[in-house]
């Protein structure tokens, strides 16, 4: 019998799945956790929100607001400037995030780093176009990025949940370092982790065939300074999956920082991200 889970199942609701299942095969049957593509990504569209942070902001930030085409779909992208800013980060948010639902609160966590910053809507999310698969998300990452290289600025790239997932597959020379968020190495893992370690003998992680183009070693390419965080609480990627990525990193330079507190959203509001996000940044 086979069970397909969500990516923001949490733990709570993965385990009363597998309760129902076990109630329901014989000692002779077996469990298959299915991870299909729609496991990751839930397109939805947006109409349009006001950044207000734009306005408030002591920062006084600029935003360019555009929208660029490509042949599998066209691209909406705001670009965050500051004055005199020496470094650019590119965000990859996770698989419910839109510039106009969830931008404006991003920018009052990342903005005092000082850094421009650029967000995209995912093919088929908010106000871009496409059809939404893993495989056209990565090419619009690359895209993106190679948008962002024109700027000539220390490139940082920051992923979180889903688009730390996507950052891994977009590495190159550009890259100055690497912002991983609540995030895993690979889906087989974040699966793997998912699974009560009571029941994992029991269980058979299927992956979907059109998650193959991620490449699952991706991290151990990674040469770039890293720092990830993770959340003490997060039940949607849970802290044995952010320690395995860590490991895995083929950076000399990398660090972890879990902060005990935080859940899968709310890492950024806790007290220490920013300090450690600006010793990595200055570091750099």
């Amino acid at each position: 019998m086979e069970f397909i889970i969500l990516m923001d199942d949490t733990m709570m609701q993965i385990i009363r799945k597998i309760v129902a299942f076990i109630g329901t095969v014989t000692l002779t049957g077996c469990i298959s956790f299915s991870v299909k593509e729609s496991t990751f990504i839930f397109p939805f569209k947006t109409t349009g929100v006001q950044l207000d942070v734009l306005i408030t902001s002591e920062f006084s930030p600029k935003l360019k607001a555009f929208t660029t085409t490509s042949s599998h779909g066209s691209t909406y992208i705001n670009e965050i400037q500051l004055y005199n800013s020496k470094c650019i980060i590119l965000y990859l948010g996770g698989n419910l995030f839109t510039i106009d639902t969830e931008a404006d609160e991003v920018l009052k966590d990342l903005l005092p780093l000082g850094c421009d910053i650029v967000f995209q809507d995912y093919f088929g999310y908010g106000r871009s176009t496409g059809e939404t698969n893993v495989s056209n998300l990565i090419t619009q990452a690359r895209d993106t990025l190679s948008f962002v290289a024109t700027r000539n600025k220390k490139i940082i790239l920051h992923g979180h949940s889903l688009g730390g997932i996507l950052a891994t597959q977009i590495i190159n020379e550009n890259i100055d370092g690497i912002v991983l968020e609540a995030t895993s190495d690979s889906v087989y893992n974040w699966a793997k982790y998912m699974i009560p370690w009571y029941v994992r003998p029991l269980i058979t992680v299927k992956i979907d065939a059109r998650l193959d183009v991620l490449d699952e070693n991706a991290v151990t390419k990674i040469k770039q300074p890293v720092i990830v965080f993770a959340g003490g609480k997060d039940e949607s990627v849970p802290l044995a999956a952010s320690n395995e990525l860590f490991n895995k990193l083929g950076s000399s330079e990398k660090y972890l920082f879990v902060l005990n507190e935080a859940d899968h959203n709310s890492i950024k509001k806790q007290d220490d991200y920013l300090v450690h996000y600006k010793a990595f940044l200055n570091a750099l």
